[in-house]
């Protein structure tokens, strides 16, 4: 069985720090966005549940899911850092790794902040069960630009079905046309089990060399396209086509309300 991982440890600062965006209530029953995509990946038989949360919202997290939610157990891993040392997390693949020792299945990942919709669910699922690969749930470029404001985006070039390289591209906008028609990764990641203790390993190495710089983060695509090179992951894609419903910036919410409403 499939265990989730979902990424809830992001401070939120594009919608102002205060809540989580997660937290946003946005589903017609008056959902939060976390717990609408997750109710959708439950279409299919999850193991369990991880949330990789930091010390001031877990508790909110737990308040929602608590345990076991729906039948499925509910686990919580604080992504720290020293803030002695560091301004702040070391990113996306940090807190992926947070859960390497809950590890013992096949997994996906998904960002905490995403509504992927139930048939990338099932797509993923299917794929990842039906095979011995790795995949990426991709999205053309300019349907994940927000209308105003910049994002980072890893952007991901492809021969076949097959992933031939990632690139990891920051502060672009929807001004970018060059990307357009490109493919983004969104943190759709279905991942074999021994995958985890590789990433494990880049993430150690990279500390190590960058532990002097207090405001670097270890960027996930960056270390995939290493993988891809040294050999050591093959990586297939699907093309996601739901609808990826996201906030980014505090206008966001009413926009996901109304669509959800209408969807009903």
């Amino acid at each position: 069985m499939t265990i989730l991982i979902s990424l809830v440890a992001g401070m939120s600062s594009r919608f102002g720090g205060k809540s989580p965006k997660q937290l946003e209530k946005v589903g017609p029953n008056n959902e939060t966005l976390i717990q609408y995509s997750i109710d959708q990946s439950l279409v299919n038989p999850i193991k369990k549940i991880i949330f990789i949360t930091n010390n001031s919202s877990e508790q909110k997290f737990k308040n929602i899911f608590s345990n076991n939610y729906r039948g499925v157990p509910a686990y919580y891993i604080q992504q720290k850092y020293n803030k002695k040392y560091r301004n702040k997390p070391w990113g996306t693949m940090d807190a992926i790794c947070c859960a390497v020792n809950m590890i013992d299945d096949n997994f996906i990942v998904i960002n905490g902040d995403d509504i992927y919709g139930e048939e990338t669910f099932r797509r993923g699922f299917n794929l990842l069960n039906k095979s011995r690969y790795n995949l990426l749930g991709l999205v053309k470029t300019i349907k994940t630009l927000p209308k105003s404001g910049k994002v980072n985006r890893g952007i991901v070039s492809t021969n076949g079905n097959y992933v031939k390289s990632l690139d990891e591209k920051l502060n672009i906008s929807i001004q970018n046309l060059e990307l357009h028609d490109t493919l983004a990764n969104v943190n759709f990641l279905c991942f074999q089990p021994e995958i985890i203790f590789i990433l494990k390993k880049y993430l150690l190495e990279f500390k190590e060399k960058n532990d002097d710089n207090p405001d670097i983060e270890v960027l996930l695509p960056n270390i995939l396209n290493k993988m891809i090179e040294n050999n050591e992951i093959i990586l297939k894609y699907f093309e996601i086509e739901s609808n990826i419903l996201g906030i980014t910036n505090p206008e966001d919410s009413a926009i996901i309300k109304k669509k959800l409403k209408s969807a009903e």
